[in-house]
């Protein structure tokens, strides 16, 4: 009887549980601040982009930059929201911002002001999920 029940569990609740642990999201606080991405094939992603793409830079601190064959952090998506406005907007993490602390981030212009970012508010509070 041990068995059955062990077992019809492991079938039962475990796809479950890792299925949940899948999509486990980090989420972060912190600010952010418009920036001009790297040229194009340059920074640790060696990425290309323009102007008018949702870009952001996270800390040096989410990057591993002894990782074999590139930073698994390049190319991935954060959903970046302004905790004032409420609007989000969603970036490719495509460079690192060395000067950040662990919560913040810089964004491309398009992004940044795309979740009501401005020239007067140089600096935005931000919440971000990776």
């Amino acid at each position: 009887m041990y068995f059955c029940t062990s077992f019809l569990f492991a079938l039962l609740v475990l796809p479950g549980l890792s299925n949940a642990l899948q999509s486990f999201v980090y989420r972060h606080f912190g600010h952010a601040k418009v920036y001009t991405p790297s040229p194009p094939g340059q920074g640790p992603c060696a990425s290309v982009n323009n102007a008018t793409d949702y870009v952001v830079a996270v800390s040096a601190y989410w990057f591993n930059f002894d990782y074999p064959g590139g930073n698994p952090i390049c190319g991935s998506s954060v959903d970046i929201t302004h905790t004032t406005t409420l609007k989000t907007v969603t970036a490719k993490v495509l460079d690192t911002c060395r000067e950040c602390k662990q919560g913040d981030i810089t964004l491309s212009q398009a992004a940044f002001y795309k979740i009501g970012g401005s020239s007067q508010n140089g600096v935005i509070a931000v919440q971000w999920l990776q």
